[in-house]
């Protein structure tokens, strides 16, 4: 399993060796709204967290931000997540979300 981006840079030729010794590839397609909510909370699940710490519009945000893509919805909820702790609110809503976008800009950082 691997990036997009790096399957377009083995496709390049001066990489062909490392491409043959490649054996099995896959690529997990971008997930839909509901399945980014069942993976939030999957992952919440995993750490003992029972109750919702992310409103379903901040879920919206988070699966809009990262484009579905695994990778960076796991980015996007470590960073909310640790905003919703320096707020010392207890859920991730559309509040916390503005805050953290307007610090990742401040910062010149991209939006999501």
């Amino acid at each position: 399993m691997g990036h997009t981006e790096l399957r377009q840079k083995l496709a390049w030729w001066p990489l062909e060796a490392i491409r043959q010794r490649v054996t099995l590839a896959d690529q997990l397609p971008p997930f839909t709204a509901e399945q980014t909510a069942r993976d939030v909370q999957h992952h919440l699940q995993s750490v003992g967290i029972d109750h919702p710490v992310f409103t379903d519009s901040a879920l919206q945000a988070g699966h809009d931000g990262s484009q579905g893509i695994a990778r960076r919805l796991n980015t996007w909820a470590r960073k909310y997540l640790l905003a919703a702790y320096a707020a010392q609110s207890p859920l991730v809503d559309d509040t916390v979300v503005a805050t953290a976008i307007h610090a990742r800009q401040w910062a010149g950082m991209v939006s999501s």
